[in-house]
């Protein structure tokens, strides 16, 4: 019981997706794109915003990996995607403009949650808003998300509101209740 945890295997198991999976990824994706696809480009966006925009949607690169290194293992139901870390998609979209350019915005994001985080004022709600982010903004997934991420969308839109309700209940208070 708990063998595949402490196993002295380094690629199985959870050890072995931390390890290898994760990176594996990104030299699978420079191998595969443009290789033997395509780059993608803005296609493998969400299916609303390829519509909006009159895009034609395709999979995202994750798919296509899992599809062209293991399909057997796709046919069988076993396995869906090979996710990396954010480089990999970014690699398989745009190629090498993807590739150096979004690092740069990666930590652009992640540069503006930590100051936003050490200049407010915590308060619970305003700290579990910032820990779903967070976790959900992990580098470990696919571009897009830092591009288009609805979840990211609405924590901006209640942080917004949050914001804006305390600082109307702030001026209410300060016109409303004589403080001695």
């Amino acid at each position: 019981m708990g063998g595949e945890l402490l196993s002295n295997s380094y690629n199985k198991g959870p050890i072995g997706r931390v390890i290898l999976s994760q990176q594996a990824g990104i030299y699978l994706s420079i191998d595969m794109f443009p290789n033997h696809i395509d780059f993608i480009g803005f296609e493998s966006f969400s299916k609303n915003v390829s519509s909006f925009f009159g895009i034609a949607h395709i999979d995202r690169s994750a798919e296509y990996l899992m599809q062209f290194f293991n399909k057997n293992a796709v046919d069988k139901g076993t396995a869906g995607v090979l996710n990396s870390l954010f480089i990999a998609e970014s690699w398989a979209n745009w190629g090498i403009y993807g590739a150096v350019i979004f690092p740069i915005w990666v930590g652009f994001i992640t540069n503006i949650l930590i100051l936003f985080i050490i200049s407010t004022p915590k308060s619970a709600f305003l700290v579990s808003i910032l820990s779903y982010y967070s976790f959900g903004g992990a580098v470990i997934g696919g571009a897009n998300d830092y591009l288009y991420n609805p979840k990211s969308i609405i924590v901006a839109i209640l942080l917004t509101l949050y914001l804006v309700l305390m600082y109307c209940m702030s001026k209410y208070v300060k016109k409303n209740i004589n403080v001695s």
